[in-house]
């Protein structure tokens, strides 16, 4: 059940596979790969009616894996971000953990870092007061770590799809579907 949201509560995005088509095995590391999920704009353009801010947070180890730097990362963000001004949707920031899974940083999801850094430039945001919407396992035990209510997006037949069940508290196809409920 979807708690009473008002412009008090935040909502984290994860990127690929929520706002932009995940690349299997690959990586947007460029706009020209840059492709909306369906009705991405119009969700958006929904939930940002009940939520005070919106942030992208997303794992980019192809920035570790040297396949790509963070400037190109950077650009891939400010062309969203320009799509989505034209469309009246803020995104209050992208944040991005660069490092390799092995890397062990804080800031690749699951762990928490990247909530963390948002907190730290908003001091009002309240993790219980706040959603994720992912894709993947990693989204939702990041929003679980911080007491977040967590939704999932996506495919029913998916690796993990068990412990997806277990730690998403909402499931819907996309997050346009997601947003159709308020």
């Amino acid at each position: 059940m979807i708690p009473q949201i008002d412009k008090t509560w935040t909502l984290f995005l994860d990127r690929d596979g929520v706002i932009n088509e995940r690349i299997i095995d690959g990586y947007v590391m460029d706009s020209k790969d840059l492709i909306l999920t369906k009705n991405v704009i119009s969700a958006l353009q929904l939930l940002k009616n009940y939520f005070g801010k919106m942030f992208v947070v997303s794992n980019q180890q192809c920035i570790g894996k040297g396949l790509c730097n963070e400037t190109a990362i950077n650009k891939v963000h400010a062309d969203l971000n320009d799509i989505l001004l034209k469309n009246k949707i803020l995104i209050q920031d992208f944040l991005v953990c660069p490092h390799k899974a092995s890397d062990h940083c804080n800031c690749r999801k699951p762990k928490p870092g990247l909530a963390l850094q948002a907190q730290m430039k908003f001091p009002s945001i309240d993790f219980t007061k706040s959603v994720v919407v992912g894709d993947m396992l990693s989204d939702l035990q990041f929003g679980k770590t911080l007491g977040m209510v967590t939704v999932y997006v996506g495919d029913t037949d998916v690796p993990n799809f068990d412990l997806i069940k277990e730690n998403a508290d909402l499931m819907y196809d996309n997050l346009f579907e997601f947003a159709k409920t308020f």
